[in-house]
């Protein structure tokens, strides 16, 4: 245990600790799913790392880019940055997202804020809209504006001067080091840029979340942790880690590149670890390939669906799990910030 060597210092100092702490507890990022916001206990908590990782051609950087756009639409300060789109593919999922909105909006005969319906905005003017509610909020440097090298992310993240930003990394299997020797392996590069990753919320009071893929011979399986690619530090080293998979995948028969090729698909979005809260959560989504949109399928008051084996019960167990998550948080957040 730490030391006390001044009692009134140490007192001050625990009291800030348990002040930060619950702030960052009651202040989490609202991915824009009230299913996934509930399973992650509120949202995305301050100050963690979480991974989402799936096969290529699930949509992991739309869904990405629509949750960055939540989290902006709710005042908060976020760094895009992506090595497999460049800034203009980026700010075209944006678009297509808002006419979906706009559209949906239209069906519920949602009220209007403008004297002019949504409905008779031009192309344009949709585009101005998005532009205006996210600025300033809303940094985006796509494939276009950076070499994808693992040391360039620090800088980038200074250079845009955000308050408490939300760090999106899309994806990890693109980067690469100027650094290490040329001879070493994709999973070592990987590992790499995950300790670099982890130092990120410490360095600039910031929230991280990255996307990564799967090996190939996963895509037909269960989504698990040991499936992510090129390295085995994803399951102690990242706090949240979500798999993203076509519904039905680990069915005998699925041909994943049939799913790939369908415009309207179904998706599972799979908790497969949480640092403070239970895994095993499966929620399942509709993804609408012409908006590049995605919606969650059971209502906020539905039960998302629990697998085995490694979901929790309603138990003394699931209880004292759950505690030994929030203590083994606090405790490595009290030695980091002493």
């Amino acid at each position: 245990m730490l030391e006390n060597t001044d009692k009134d210092t140490s007192t001050s100092s625990a009291m800030r600790l348990w002040i930060d702490y619950f702030y960052k507890k009651e202040n989490r990022y609202s991915t824009g799913f009230t299913t996934f916001d509930n399973a992650l206990e509120g949202g995305i908590e301050p100050g963690t790392v979480t991974a989402f990782s799936g096969q290529p051609g699930t949509g992991k950087t739309a869904l990405l880019v629509q949750i960055a756009n939540t989290i902006v639409n709710n005042g908060n300060d976020v760094i895009f940055i992506s090595s497999d789109m460049n800034t203009a593919q980026l700010f075209d999922i944006s678009y297509k997202q808002e006419l979906y909105r706009i559209k949906k909006a239209e069906d519920d005969l949602s009220p209007v804020s403008d004297s002019r319906s949504e409905k008779a905005k031009s192309p344009e003017e949709v585009a101005e809209d998005i532009v205006r509610r996210c600025d300033p909020h809303l940094f985006i440097i796509g494939k276009d504006k950076w070499s994808a090298s693992i040391e360039e992310i620090p800088g980038i993240v200074e250079d845009q001067h955000a308050f408490r930003p939300v760090i999106f990394l899309d994806y990890l299997q693109d980067f690469h080091s100027d650094t290490l020797p040329k001879i070493v392996t994709p999973k070592e590069v990987v590992e790499y840029a995950i300790r670099m990753i982890n130092d990120l919320p410490s360095a600039y009071d910031a929230t991280v979340i990255c996307s990564c893929a799967i090996n190939r011979e996963n895509y037909n399986t269960t989504m698990q942790i040991n499936a992510i690619r090129d390295s085995s530090q994803h399951d102690y080293k990242l706090e949240n880690i979500v798999g993203l998979q076509f519904h039905g995948a680990e069915r005998v028969g699925f041909s994943y590149e049939e799913a790939m090729n369908v415009s309207e698909r179904n998706m599972d979005l799979v908790i497969l670890k949480q640092r403070r809260g239970p895994a095993g959560i499966r929620i399942q989504y509709h993804f609408i390939g012409k908006y590049v949109t995605f919606e969650e399928k059971t209502g906020g008051d539905k039960q998302p669906e629990k697998i085995s084996p490694v979901s929790f019960s309603d138990t003394d167990e699931y209880t004292e799990s759950k505690l030994d998550y929030l203590y083994e948080g606090f405790e490595d957040y009290l030695w980091k910030k002493n």
